[in-house]
């Protein structure tokens, strides 16, 4: 899994309109802080598609005249963490910059109309755009419609429904959360072999570090223990997430993990036996472990200081004085 490149919706500038210009710049900030919190948490790359420059952009108000968000960026009153994001994103113009795409593909985007939320809703580029690519689409949350991280989207011919289809969307922070849940079961669904989980391992788990021996660790397993011991990884990336947030002298474990006996660590072979790299270089005792099966093992440490969990070992249940091999 990668972080995928995001598509933004324009209509959602101009089909509907805002109360005032308050109302506008706070409806663009909200775009702003999404497409940040996707780029931050992973889910996207600092890449936005549009078919027009996003500084020339404006939002239609009732109370007449268009907020702009050329004026937004010389208000001296705004975040200057947003300013600088919106002045640093990458924005590829157009749309179809670079995505390759078939001839096919570009005849349904001209002959097709992509219709949002209901089969009479707003004809919307991006959404045909997103639907032939893993683009996701970001819209400014001016009206009720785009208040959906799943977006119902009609694919029209002549006024006719030809089908319907769903879009990866998001307007609000909210979304992001939700879409990211999405795409970790997508990713767990595409793995099939050892391969994709080193590939996609720190994606999946972002709040996990891994041992550079872990990669050689995997190929001795079997895709069914691998999978068991993903969930697991599942359940330690929540505990660091909440963690970190929390900030928290000590983690609120959600999952069981167990010591070695005083017996084992005190045998200098089997203490070796857990001994592996850190991410940096140097080795370390990785002690502590989880369940994964009958004859299956995580072994990780726990830094206090950086609120990490680091996975050692992924394999077969190490030995131990009760069970030495």
């Amino acid at each position: 899994m990668t972080g995928h490149e995001i598509v933004f919706n324009e209509i959602s500038l101009s089909v509907t309109s805002v109360q005032d210009h308050i109302a506008a710049r706070s409806c663009f900030e909200q775009f702003v802080g999404v497409i940040g919190r996707m780029v931050t948490d992973k889910l996207a790359i600092p890449v936005l598609r549009s078919q027009h420059c996003l500084q020339d952009a404006e939002i239609a108000t009732n109370t007449g005249g268009a907020w702009a968000v050329s004026d937004w960026l010389e208000d001296n009153a705004i975040d200057r963490d947003l300013r600088h994001f919106i002045l640093l994103l990458t924005t590829k113009i157009p749309i179809e910059d670079g995505l390759g795409l078939s001839g096919d593909q570009e005849e349904m985007l001209i002959s097709y109309e992509f219709r949002a939320a209901q089969a009479n809703g707003p004809d919307v580029y991006a959404l045909g755009v997103a639907l032939q690519t893993s683009l996701v689409v970001a819209s400014v949350p001016t009206d009720p419609i785009w208040d959906t991280h799943q977006l119902d989207t009609y694919i029209c011919e002549n006024t006719n429904v030809v089908r319907k289809a769903v879009v990866d969307h998001v307007s609000r922070e909210a979304h992001c959360d939700l879409l990211a849940n999405i795409f970790i079961n997508r990713c767990f669904d595409s793995i099939r072999n050892v391969t994709e989980f080193k590939r996609d391992k720190a994606i999946l788990f972002p709040y996990l570090a891994f041992s550079p021996d872990v990669d050689s660790q995997v190929d001795t397993i079997s895709i069914p223990c691998l999978l068991n011991a993903m969930a697991k990884m599942v359940k330690m990336n929540e505990t660091v997430e909440k963690w970190r947030a929390s900030m928290s002298c000590a983690p609120e474990y959600r999952f069981q993990w167990s010591p070695e006996s005083a017996s084992t660590m005190q045998n200098q072979n089997y203490r070796r036996a857990r001994t592996f790299r850190m991410p940096t270089g140097e080795e370390a005792v990785f002690e502590r472990h989880l369940y994964i099966s009958d004859r299956h093992r995580i072994h990780f440490i726990e830094d206090m200081t950086t609120r990490t969990f680091t996975i050692g070992y992924i394999g077969d249940h190490l030995p131990t004085t009760k069970f030495p091999h």
